[in-house]
């Protein structure tokens, strides 16, 4: 597995060694149909040879976190707007990530041509990390900067930089929170799994809100499911640490990431939101003061999400109980995902990875 700490927290892994080139939703669609139908590898809890069963006491009562209500899936596929309104101010609606649409089966992924659907991976394995289950929840219901209205106006969620409403490009949509067992982390980590892997194999970008940093050991395994396990075991790692970085600089560290992935297009990243300095992020268990600054960042992994073929973005640590009251954290997390969810937009449409608005970019 090729991992790239780009700054700490922030994980790339290369999810396939594949020199494609240039790539779009569709080709991830191609993908996914075309994958070797691999036999899913165990999750450590399992009975051997049976991945019904775990090595705990089973009964309807255990399993009831996870079963469905009735009449779930009753509407014809697609993706529904729970919204009354086409426009509406922040105390108005319902909750969805970004207000968008909301999906609950793969048919609805698919009769919606959807590019990305988010979910949430409420966790809580550590002490300290107790309050992540809370994270996509509030994050979903997070005040932050851009339209309230529908998602695909224009005038809606625009990127500050490029001046790009990536939701007019993108067919984005809630997907729902993953299923959680708060007696059984391993359990809950299988259920992330099955999650990731039902989204992925749509062709879907799965954005998963954590939780914890144990998520990805569900969302990786989830897209490996798809995308299968050749030529990703054997590629190795690499460390950049802070010192390097504040040294020689993050689009310096960038260029040397790119350089490592050059014949790697599809990518999956892992991001943790305590890579941020605790100044801008004091919503985290993991708080560090010599972090990484948003105005830094945010560009790079919008040139990024541009440049590579992004199949899965997780982000995780982010913990409402040490956020401040003015969810300092909460919109933080969101506009990170924004970064990613604009570059994409921006591969989708063939827009150069550096662009910037010339409103923005004013005069050389």
């Amino acid at each position: 597995m090729k991992l790239r700490k780009i700054v700490p927290g922030v994980t790339v892994a290369a999810a396939l060694a594949l020199p494609i080139g240039a790539a779009d939703a569709q080709m991830l669609k191609d993908i996914a149909e075309a994958a070797p139908n691999e036999n899913i590898g165990p999750m450590p809890h399992e009975v051997p040879g049976d991945p019904t069963k775990m090595e705990i006491k089973q009964d309807k009562s255990t399993n009831i976190w996870r079963e469905l209500r009735e009449g779930t899936g009753a509407t014809e596929p697609g993706p529904i707007d729970i919204q009354r309104y086409n426009l509406h101010m922040e105390p108005v609606g319902f909750a969805t990530f970004f207000q968008l649409p909301v999906a609950m089966r793969p048919q609805d992924l698919t009769a919606g041509d959807v590019d990305v659907a988010i979910f949430g991976a409420p966790t809580g394995a550590l002490p300290h990390s107790a309050g992540n289950m809370w994270a996509p929840r509030e994050v979903r219901h997070t005040r932050d900067y851009g339209g309230y209205g529908d998602p695909k106006f224009p005038l809606s969620w625009v990127e500050y930089e490029t001046l790009i409403a990536p939701f007019t490009i993108l067919n984005a949509v809630d997907y729902g929170d993953a299923g959680l067992n708060p007696y059984n982390q391993a359990a809950t980590l299988e259920e992330i799994r099955r999650m990731t892997r039902e989204i992925a194999s749509v062709g879907t970008i799965p954005f998963i809100v954590g939780g914890d940093h144990s998520v990805p050991n569900g969302t990786f395994r989830g897209i490996i499911d798809v995308y299968g396990k050749n030529n990703v075991a054997s590629e190795g790692g690499k460390v950049y640490h802070i010192h390097e970085i504040r040294r020689d600089g993050v689009e310096a560290t960038f260029d040397k990431i790119y350089e490592d992935l050059a014949d790697i297009d599809l990518v999956y990243v892992s991001f943790d939101i305590d890579t941020f300095d605790m100044s801008y992020a004091p919503g985290t268990g993991s708080s560090s003061p010599i972090g990484s600054h948003p105005e830094n960042l945010f560009p790079m992994l919008r040139e990024f999400a541009a440049r590579k073929t992004i199949v899965g973005v997780d982000f995780v640590e982010f913990n409402p109980f040490y956020d401040n009251k003015g969810q300092q954290a909460a919109r933080l997390v969101r506009r990170t995902m924004f970064q990613f969810l604009t570059g994409i937009a921006m591969k989708k449409e063939g827009i150069d990875p550096d662009y910037i608005h010339p409103r923005i970019a004013g005069a050389p």
